[in-house]
């Protein structure tokens, strides 16, 4: 089995955390892409800062493609069926990213938000493990951080890691391989069979929840 990895970000704060995130995989991926907003679900304009880092971090060989998501509708979120609007509208988001990394080439793909770290020797491991079993779809569990140092322990929850992708595989808020997830990240294909969720002793995602400037 190839592998043609791309991991793929969403992107419209986070700023904080995004390059480092990046650096924490860059070496175990072959294609980094981000799409980014410029407006939020909720209608607040994004930090000026957001454009200028993208475009550097892609100089510096971060970032191998950068693309904006205009494809929606702001709103204040008050409703119901804001919040589901905003869910099709991320999941979408998600969706042009892993289409893009098709188009690019790419045989698997790892969706990710800014704020997530993996450790390098982990995330390789597991990825030699979804290689040698021919792995369709996989999770991990993760540790969700206060500070850079202070954790809560691993949440009950898990979050979708490496899939195989082809024509027919589309980010889905119902997605059968895994419960208890955020529905925007779970990825459906009818040719999914082999399926794991990696144990924590293997690897670990770690999720830098609390890290952000305004709430320091």
């Amino acid at each position: 089995l190839i592998m043609k990895l791309s991991a793929g970000y969403v992107v419209f704060d986070g700023l904080e955390t995004l390059e480092q995130s990046i650096r924490s995989i860059r070496e175990s991926v072959d294609l980094v892409l981000v799409s980014y907003q410029t407006v939020s679900w909720g209608n607040t304009e994004c930090s000026p800062n957001l454009v200028p880092m993208l475009e550097r971090l892609k100089k510096k060989g971060l970032i191998d493609a950068i693309m904006v998501f205009t494809d929606f509708v702001p709103s204040s979120l008050t409703t119901a069926e804001d919040v589901l609007r905003a869910k099709v509208y991320e999941c979408n988001k998600r969706q042009s990213l892993l289409e893009r990394s098709l188009e690019l080439g790419a045989t698997h793909y790892l969706s990710m938000d800014a704020d997530e770290f993996y450790v390098k020797e982990e995330f390789d491991e597991a990825k030699k493990q979804i290689i040698d079993n021919n792995l369709h779809a996989t999770a991990v569990k993760y540790i969700n951080y206060v500070t850079p140092t202070l954790h809560q322990g691993y949440s009950k929850f898990k979050v979708p890691f490496i899939y195989k992708i082809g024509s027919s595989s589309r980010h889905h808020s119902v997605q059968f391989m895994f419960s208890d997830i955020d529905p925007t990240r779970g990825i459906a294909d009818d040719s999914y069979e082999r399926s794991r969720v990696f144990d924590p002793g293997t690897i670990t995602m770690h999720h830098m929840e609390m890290i952000r400037e305004d709430l320091v």
